[in-house]
């Protein structure tokens, strides 16, 4: 799974891939929440869905939306030149933390340590 071009920019500069490295990071409690997204979209399909899975589009959507409610983001922001001041730049700066998570949990999957036993 990649990230989109277009915010490939924003996760390189706002460092986010270390970000959710940092043994501090909870990375299994924001498994946990892509999981119940997952959950919560089956039945929603994307445009080019073919069964009743979600669309990692979907599930960055919720994934932004939590960690734009959630501050933890907006702590690592703002300590970088990042312009949190303009909504687009945040929008961006949130889709792509949630394009990160969702990669690290696609790994995670494919890896097989997650879902834990």
């Amino acid at each position: 799974m990649r990230i989109p071009s277009h915010l490939q920019g924003a996760a390189k500069q706002l460092g986010l891939a270390g970000w959710v490295k940092d043994r501090d990071f909870p990375l299994k409690s924001w498994f946990v929440t892509i999981d119940a997204a997952k959950a919560l979209l089956r039945g929603h399909p994307n445009v080019e869905g073919d069964d009743d899975s979600p669309g990692n589009d979907q599930v960055v959507a919720v994934l932004a939306a939590a960690l734009d409610e959630n501050g933890a983001l907006l702590e690592r922001v703002l300590h970088t030149t990042y312009p949190v001041s303009d909504p687009d730049a945040w929008r961006v700066a949130i889709t792509a933390a949630g394009w990160v998570l969702l990669q690290r949990y696609d790994r995670a999957i494919k890896s097989g340590s997650w879902p834990e036993s």
